[in-house]
């Protein structure tokens, strides 16, 4: 069965030399490469168990933030969180009240741009643009933070937002 096997691959590599590139060059190629790879890699060697002045060693927590907020959230002190919401409460209010404003204006420089004076409707039109810009502005900034949160908000409740 061999004998027959070795005279149809000769047959086959005589009959259609690309049969080399096809089938044998590949195989012998994973074998070198496998065979090479066990070969010349490292072994890993296991450590030795630690010594007594490696277990007495104190261990040194890095100063990250995640260990920062490990000893807030243990000592109880919440005033830290608390600016934080204040602040981002704080901005809430202040893009509400610019939007507020933006609108007003947006609302006057579109009565301007309705002008039959044609300086005073050129210059509505311009104010128009520039105030429906800022105002696009501002909602990409409260768009931002509201996406920041839900994404936020999804990572926490193990929602893929993707």
């Amino acid at each position: 069965m061999l004998t027959a096997g070795i005279s149809a691959l000769e047959s086959n590599i005589t009959g259609s030399p690309q049969f080399l590139f096809r089938f044998i060059i590949p195989i012998l190629l994973v074998f070198v490469v496998s065979f090479s790879y066990s070969r010349l890699s490292k072994k890993a060697y296991i450590d030795a168990p630690p010594t007594l002045a490696q277990m007495k060693e104190p261990f040194d927590l890095p100063a990250d933030r995640f260990n920062k907020e490990v000893k807030i959230i243990q000592s109880n002190n919440y005033e830290k969180y608390l600016t934080d919401m204040g602040s981002d409460f704080e901005v809430l209010m202040q893009n509400s009240q610019d939007f507020k404003r933006l609108l007003k204006a947006y609302r006057r420089y579109d009565a301007m741009s309705k002008s039959t004076y044609k300086k005073r409707k050129k210059r509505g039109e311009e104010l128009k643009l520039v105030t429906f810009r800022r105002i696009l502005d501002l909602y990409a900034s409260v768009r931002k933070m509201k996406m920041d949160h839900f994404e936020l908000a999804s990572v926490k409740e193990g929602i893929d937002t993707k």
